[in-house]
């Protein structure tokens, strides 16, 4: 197994090895199936595949690292996974995470000492749902080609070792502020994208919906949204106080002590408007106080010059603004996906079930457009 990690062709013979069992597994399939066209034999080609692609990925990660896959591994590796040459693609990743190299390897001590490079700057993108984040993902691993990059659709920061977490010096991922502290280093610029926090719900709500019930990453939340109209969906989730719906921006921004802290607060003076006022107001100060921590903030609304801002701050010119994952974009076209989907009405009632959701997001909001427009001020008074 060490040859994995020093000899591309292992990959490419392994990916061999692998393509003609899921062409029988495809064959098997089809061949219980009468078709006609070209076309129709095509798209249903595509749909066994993807039928065939989470099993794959859980016996790749069962041999490789020896566990099943987090679902949010196979929705990140399901698409790549059906991509040319994806096969391979999916392997290489997965054989050069350190976890697989730590499972391998012989040696206890083939990684360096985290001190050695605990001074080394190192920058994190805070990934938060709905805000351009998959694009922002895709455009800073592309523009940082020569450097490893650590990637993931997930907050599992924690499951790292320091000595893995010390090779890297760019992370992007679906982070809150508390997991930065898993990262063993002392120099950490920390920026991320926000969304108005009434039209992000309202995007994630589509994005679910948009899922048909067959999509192999399908979940409880996806089918709540297939079943209900957005403010019954809200008044739905806001009892499940879940990060995921309620104030999530927070939780990310806050980091998930700060946003248990706050949250449970809230709760607790929900029959006292005085003391709820109150409460509001030491959060905005809380809440500004943490956004300053940041190096840089970006506006969704403004993607284009947000991006031009961080481009500059990340010292990569070639950071192309590009618009991957919009539910626009993947209804009609991707596989497991509904067709067509309408656009959110909105509504008195709407607007106060998203407000209920979103208290405390909101204020981060208004704070961090605020601190978005001096830069934007100070970005032009130096040109």
């Amino acid at each position: 197994m060490q040859t994995i990690f020093r000899d591309e062709q292992t990959r490419a013979r392994l990916a061999a090895a692998i393509e003609p069992w899921m062409a029988d597994e495809l064959a098997r399939t089809i061949d219980c199936v009468a078709v006609d066209g070209g076309h129709f034999q095509g798209r249903l080609k595509e749909r066994c595949l993807e039928t065939l692609a989470p099993e794959l990925i859980r016996a790749i990660f069962k041999v490789l690292l020896g566990r099943e896959p987090e679902e949010e591994a196979i929705g990140h590796y399901t698409p790549l996974l059906l991509t040319q040459n994806g096969i391979e693609h999916v392997l290489s990743i997965v054989m050069e995470s350190g976890e697989c190299r730590r499972r391998w390897r012989s040696s206890p001590y083939v990684l360096p000492h985290p001190s050695l490079t605990r001074d080394d700057p190192v920058t994190v993108f805070l990934h938060i749902q709905k805000t351009g984040g998959t694009s922002l993902q895709n455009m800073i691993t592309d523009a940082f080609s020569d450097q490893p990059v650590y990637r993931e659709h997930a907050d599992t920061l924690y499951l790292r070792s320091a000595a893995e977490l010390a090779q890297y010096r760019l992370f992007l991922g679906h982070f809150n502020y508390d997991s930065i502290s898993y990262i063993p280093k002392s120099r950490i610029s920390v920026v991320t994208f926000l969304r108005d926090p009434k039209q992000r719900l309202v995007s994630l709500y589509r994005f679910w919906r948009a899922h048909e019930s067959d999509h192999p990453s399908f979940h409880e939340k996806m089918a709540l949204a297939n079943q209900l109209g957005m403010e019954e969906f809200c008044r739905t989730i806001s009892s499940w106080r879940e990060y995921e719906t309620w104030n999530h921006i927070a939780w990310a921004v806050m980091g998930e002590r700060g946003w248990m802290h706050w949250t449970t607060r809230m709760e607790a003076a929900e029959a006292d408007q005085a003391d709820k006022v109150s409460i509001l107001q030491e959060f905005r100060h809380a809440a500004r106080e943490r956004l300053n921590e940041f190096s840089f903030i970006g506006m969704q609304d403004d993607f284009a010059r947000s991006t031009a801002m961080l481009a500059d701050i990340l010292k990569r010119p070639d950071l192309n603004p590009r618009h991957d994952h919009a539910v626009n974009q993947l209804i009609g076209t991707e596989l497991f996906f509904k067709k067509c989907l309408p656009e959110v009405s909105s509504t008195p009632g709407l607007d106060r079930a998203i407000a209920e959701l979103t208290q405390l997001d909101s204020i981060i909001y208004d704070e961090a457009r605020q601190i978005y427009l001096q830069a934007l001020g100070s970005e032009h008074s130096t040109k």
